[in-house]
């Protein structure tokens, strides 16, 4: 089993800052089935 601690939450706009940082953009936010409070976001490269 994998287990990660010590992630933060952060808002959409900050996943848009970070995303910006890496040369990306975030071109949809998905809902995650049967995860509530979770999503998916994908990226594509800025340009």
């Amino acid at each position: 089993m994998m287990v990660v601690d010590g992630g933060r939450e952060r808002t959409k706009a900050k996943y848009r800052a970070l995303a910006a940082a890496a040369g990306l953009g975030i071109s949809r936010v998905l809902p995650v089935p049967r995860v509530p409070d979770h999503v998916l976001m994908e990226c594509v490269t800025a340009g």
